[in-house]
């Protein structure tokens, strides 16, 4: 079954009593609750509607995020909490928009998404967060609408579907079952259309269709992946025109102005902290000298050296700063910085970048991950001679580690005094040592050991805001680590992410 429409003129008066003529495949797009946004509106917006738009637009794509790391995808509860959430912003998504406000709802939809396809295609992070967030909307609006109107929409945007006919339905009817998880008594019942599966990789990658002969077998609630797929072809072409034309605009005093405050980025400084605490890249380079372990100082100092870090290395470091306080933007900011003085930049955007998202649970499992603790840092991954992950105490020759700790900042005598209890193999008393040296402290003053990197930075930032006393005296209270825990499993040494590998 092919689901095609004709193409024809039409004319269209806009809100100021002007008439355009439009493409019959624009307009038709504009009738649709749904869109792929092929065709960008092209009447004419005041500019308090241009930034009323796209800032109600942006609250919603937050909220979406903000859902999907709260719930389950598809779940009764994030339904739920979607529709409460987005009704009032955007009542067309969630299937409660009075009749006679269909229209102006359809056409605040269209124009709302274009306004951002401009603000965020500045930057692959950028693209990157607004695709994503554009078809996980695209999804839950797709999961209200009728079967009428989802057939109308796959007709209007000239989805070629063929329909699997009965006797091919029986003939696979085991493959169709197992596949597709539906009883073999209902596959007669059940209608099932066959598509290339290039168009849905999600479905082959999750094993959860019947492919033949290059062809995969869905059924209709199946069929949001084969448009989200387009959708993200649809977007990603059309954000790389936008990006090229941007260039061209010359609209310093009034659009960009309005796109930079949208998504939040300066142009001086990227961007803005979500909070008083929150890490920029701007503030590595100092927090490195006064509160990173030696762990960290010595990842950092070979990153700025190199420019480059191998993957547990990354992994180790990027998880530090995340539950250090570093959002998902400055990350990709900051290693996208270092690493293109070394090599291009769209090869660390085709090979880096997604690990990165995928620390902080934008990819893959969506799983957000925690900095490493000392011992999962002692006892696992050992670093080989080209890398410089690990803890320096484990795994550093006992010859050179003095004078690697000298050049973190101890004098000789401190150096060989902290090398000798490392000697003992008592690494967490040694980092603890450094910690009092560090920070013009007495033997003993801390009241702790350092077991994880992130509780080493605590301290030393509570010591420097004030909160913390260089007084041993003081110091009987523990070191609580800022970032939130989550439920230690039964097998703390294994790395819930060794699904993240470079590609």
């Amino acid at each position: 079954m092919a689901l095609s429409s004709t193409n024809y003129a039409v004319r269209k008066k806009d809100k100021y009593g002007g008439e355009t003529i439009i493409d019959s495949k624009s307009y038709e797009e504009s009738q649709q609750n749904l869109s792929l946004y092929q065709f960008p509106p092209t009447e004419i917006i005041s500019l308090k509607e241009f930034e009323e738009y796209g800032r109600t637009r942006m609250n919603v794509l937050k909220k979406v995020e903000q859902l999907r790391e709260k719930f389950r995808q598809g779940s009764t509860e994030y339904k739920q909490a979607f529709s409460k959430e987005i009704d009032k912003l955007m009542p067309l998504a969630t299937g409660k928009c009075f009749k006679n406000n269909l229209e102006d709802e359809r056409r605040k939809d269209r124009i709302s998404h274009c306004i951002l396809r401009m603000a965020f295609c500045q930057s692959p992070e950028q693209t990157k967060w607004f695709i994503q967030q554009e078809v996980e909307l695209f999804r839950s609006r797709f999961s209200i609408e009728t079967q009428d109107n989802i057939l109308n929409f796959l007709r209007v945007n000239n989805f070629e579907l063929e329909q699997v006919q009965l006797d091919e339905k029986r003939h696979f009817s085991k493959q169709l079952s197992a596949g597709n998880k539906i009883p073999e008594e209902h596959i007669d019942k059940t209608e099932f259309w066959k598509v290339e599966f290039s168009r849905a990789f999600e479905l082959i990658r999750g094993r959860k269709v019947f492919l033949w002969k290059g062809m995969i077998y869905i059924t209709f609630k199946e069929l949001v992946a084969v448009i989200a797929t387009r959708l993200r072809l649809v977007m990603s072409k059309a954000m790389a025109k936008e990006a090229m034309n941007m260039g061209r605009l010359n609209e310093e005093e009034r659009l960009l102005p309005m796109l930079r405050k949208l998504t939040k980025i300066d142009t001086n400084s990227g961007y803005q902290p979500k909070n008083a605490n929150e890490i920029t890249p701007q503030m590595v380079d100092e927090l490195s000298k006064k509160s990173f372990p030696p762990c960290m100082k010595h990842i950092h100092s070979n990153l700025r050296q190199e420019h480059h870090l191998r993957h547990f290395a990354r992994r180790q470091y990027g998880l530090f700063l995340k539950d250090a306080g570093m959002s998902l933007e400055s990350s990709l900011e900051f290693f996208r910085k270092e690493f293109i003085k070394k090599i291009d930049a769209n090869k660390f955007d085709k090979e880096y970048a997604y690990n990165i998202r995928h620390c902080y649970g934008k990819e893959g499992s969506h799983r957000e991950g925690s900095g490493y603790a000392c011992t999962k840092i002692i006892l696992t991954n050992p670093p080989a001679a080209q890398d410089c992950h690990g803890c320096p105490f484990r795994h550093c020759d006992p010859g050179l580690l003095p004078q690697r700790l000298q050049n973190m900042g101890l004098t000789n005598d401190e150096a060989q005094k902290v090398s000798a209890i490392s000697n003992q193999k008592r690494y967490d008393i040694a980092c603890a040592r450094f910690f009092e040296y560090q920070h013009q402290m007495e033997e003993g003053a801390l009241g702790a050991v350092i077991t994880h990197p992130n509780q080493y930075f605590d301290a030393s930032r509570q010591i420097y805001d004030g909160k913390r006393s260089r007084n041993a005296a003081k110091n009987s209270q523990e070191i609580h680590l800022t970032v939130k825990k989550k439920e230690q499993k039964q097998e703390p040494l294994k790395d819930e992410f060794d699904e993240d590998m470079e590609f």
